[in-house]
């Protein structure tokens, strides 16, 4: 994302970064456009300009990728914290990102009053990504943990990337019988990810900014 910008009645709008690639503005009492720019991608990933992602590491590309394609941006100007989590508010936000992107669809905006992610959240709603009666109001403050990331994005993910390359019947620490064991499944099945060296899943804990950004480019078909 090289510039993003929210107008009313000609005047720019101040934007809050809210951290995961989320913007807010105060919404004025008329209709705002909000219009973003993105730089042209390119084989070689652009210098980052955070200085918590180092070259050599595991993320790096896939930093790079959600950092120039608009799906995440950094905690400041120069820190991306990939060691951080996101709240299942936010997680919800890049799912109605991907979704609109994948569409060449706009995410709504939130109204006046209403809280930043209400846009993000009504659109998943209306487009089957997520079920309200799931994700209720009391949840979207909490910091997703990394089975609710899976529940949160699949349903914005195209069927061509859910595709199973690999023959996979169980992970070891997914009980058969639990409410996520189908989508992670599925995702190991797909290559989306790949969990832990001894192949555990570890889903109750929480996920982190830097596996989200390589769960976003394996669900874009960057692997």
């Amino acid at each position: 994302l090289s510039e993003l910008t929210a107008t009313a009645n000609g005047r720019k709008l101040t934007l809050t970064d809210k951290g995961g690639g989320v913007y807010t503005f105060t919404m004025p009492g008329s209709s705002v456009e909000v219009r973003g720019s993105f730089a042209a991608g390119g084989s070689t990933p652009a210098e980052l300009p955070f200085t918590d992602v180092a070259k050599n590491i595991w993320y790096y590309d896939a930093v790079a990728y959600v950092y120039e394609n608009g799906l995440m941006a950094g905690t400041s100007a120069d820190t991306f914290n990939p060691q951080g989590n996101l709240t299942v508010a936010q997680a919800i936000a890049l799912a109605a990102r991907t979704y609109a992107n994948a569409n060449n669809e706009t995410v709504p905006a939130a109204n006046a009053g209403e809280a930043w992610y209400q846009g993000a959240y009504d659109y998943c709603v209306a487009n089957g990504i997520i079920d309200a009666k799931t994700w209720t109001a009391d949840k979207l403050n909490a910091n997703a943990t990394r089975y609710e990331m899976p529940s949160i994005l699949n349903g914005a993910a195209d069927e061509s990337v859910l595709v199973a390359t690999k023959n996979i019947d169980s992970v070891v620490d997914v009980p058969a019988d639990s409410e996520y064991a189908d989508i992670v499944l599925t995702w190991y099945r797909a290559g989306i990810v790949s969990g832990t060296s001894t192949g555990a899943f570890e889903g109750n804990r929480t996920i982190t900014r830097a596996e989200v950004a390589k769960i976003l480019c394996n669900l874009n078909g960057v692997r």
